[in-house]
């Protein structure tokens, strides 16, 4: 019995002197695992990024090949190639989804810019009057002008009224009331109408109780037939400045009547003036032009340069440093400038004491009688 207890000490004390052991071996058995784990977790990133460095590598040796035989091809630019499309199974109530046709590839071509085409410088005259190509042209005009001219910036397109089937009948001539004794002067406006710079000379002209003359350009009668009916029946005089602005040094006889002729009958259509007054463009005439034109025709003494400066106070100024009584004064009623200074001018010589009169009143109140054929610049008061 005692040996039995002797040997179950012995077994005790053996398994309490194993057990640190085994801990120990069971510890160093975890901490290899944990190495071992800590070891592999480290390197398998740089497996990775080492995996992905090949691919990348492959990748671009492979996109730097193709760049190499896009670069070495002559001319034509590769076409792409359009990536497979993948066609829907119908379903029993919904219609197949055609499959798009790609387009083909376009090489773009370089843009050409065409070289602006030169315009013609119009020739030195000898008079200061505006060119053909600075009066602007209405986009209804029935026949061209002899050169393209640009419409006024910002305006309406006007309306073309139509052809009246009816002389209208002549009103009797005029009882002029101008004083004679009293000093006058005559504001003239050519290249017109145009009912935006027209409009606002009739209206102060019409406030001041005050008249004038305009030369008409016959092209441009259709377009703007409200502002000549106006012109006309607020007492002003209608003259004739060609139909289409023509030198009439440059033409024969047969080319200056047309000119003269074609303007009355479309004047008369619209107003009964008869035979008109006329100014030459540019104020040139000659030997043959003096012989053939079949009316008086009017220049002028004070020239206002509003077609070169377009500026109002030079407008205002170049008259005012010249005006004298008799005068005719050269404008144009195309620019707002020029109604401007007209604003400005109307009240001033009125109320310097002049008269502001007509071409055909200034002349009949003098007595002056007008011959056709002939050029007059002034009605100078008898002494």
């Amino acid at each position: 019995m005692q040996t039995e207890n002797k040997q179950n000490q012995k077994k005790t004390r053996r398994n309490q002197e194993a057990l640190p052991i085994l801990m120990l071996i069971l510890l160093s058995s975890l901490l290899v695992l944990a190495i071992v784990i800590g070891i592999y977790y480290k390197v398998q990133p740089n497996m990775t990024a080492s995996a992905d460095t090949k691919e990348n590598y492959a990748e671009k040796n492979e996109s730097e090949e193709i760049l190499r035989v896009v670069t070495k091809a002559p001319t034509k630019a590769p076409t792409a190639i359009p990536e497979p499309t993948t066609t829907k199974a119908p379903s029993p109530t919904e219609a197949p989804t055609p499959t798009e046709t790609p387009s083909p590839t376009v090489t773009p071509t370089e843009a050409v810019t065409p070289s602006p085409t030169p315009t013609k410088a119009p020739s030195p005259t000898a008079t200061p009057e505006p060119t053909e190509a600075e009066i602007p042209s209405p986009t209804a005009t029935p026949e061209p002008t002899e050169a393209a001219t640009p419409t006024p910036t910002a305006t309406p397109t006007p309306t073309v009224a139509p052809e009246p089937t009816e002389v209208p009948t002549p009103t009797p001539v005029k009882d002029f009331t101008a004083d004679p004794e009293k000093p006058m002067v005559a504001f003239t406006f050519d290249d017109g109408p145009y009912t935006p710079v027209t409009g606002r000379i009739l209206d102060v002209l019409k406030e001041y109780d005050s008249h004038a003359t305009f030369f008409i350009v016959g092209n441009r009668i259709s377009s703007y037939t409200d502002t000549l009916k106006r012109i006309y029946e607020e007492g002003h005089q209608v003259a004739s400045h060609t139909w289409s602005h023509k030198n009439l040094k440059e033409l024969d006889a047969t080319g200056i009547l047309e000119q003269i002729n074609k303007t009355e009958k479309k004047l008369n259509q619209y107003v009964p003036v008869g035979s008109v007054m006329l100014r030459p463009p540019y104020g040139a005439t000659n030997a043959t032009v003096r012989a053939t034109v079949p009316v008086p025709m009017i220049h002028w003494s004070v020239d206002s340069l509003d077609w070169q400066s377009r500026n109002t106070d030079a407008i205002i100024e170049q008259v005012l440093k010249d005006v004298s009584d008799g005068d005719i004064i050269l404008m144009h009623d195309l620019y707002d400038t020029t109604a401007a200074a007209v604003e400005y001018l109307v009240p001033e010589l009125v109320e310097r004491g002049y008269q502001l009169v007509t071409v055909e009143e200034m002349f009949a109140v003098r007595g002056q009688e007008l011959t056709a054929g002939k050029v007059y610049y002034q009605a100078i008061p008898k002494r």
